[in-house]
């Protein structure tokens, strides 16, 4: 597996990438900006184990990732 040998952070890193590929860059700093003390360490699990590990792994993000011209607001509403 490829993030075996990956540090946190690096694993963290790799996660945020793919995470803004998947997600888009306006849904994840909408997220970074409302994390709290109670659920930071979660979005920091998240995006280490299940976006930086499993996701990076698994080269699954190519597929899901928005064309480069795709912008939030074309998303429907339930997608933002």
């Amino acid at each position: 597996m490829p993030g075996k040998n990956m540090s946190d952070r690096e694993r963290h890193e790799a996660g945020m990438k793919v995470r803004r590929a998947v997600l888009g860059d306006a849904h994840v700093d909408r997220a970074e900006k409302s994390k709290t003390a109670f659920n930071e360490p979660f979005q920091d699990l998240i995006t280490r184990y299940a976006w930086g590990e499993i996701w990076v792994a698994t080269r699954s993000a190519a597929k899901y990732a928005q064309p480069d011209n795709a912008r939030d607001d074309d998303r429907p509403q339930s997608q933002r």
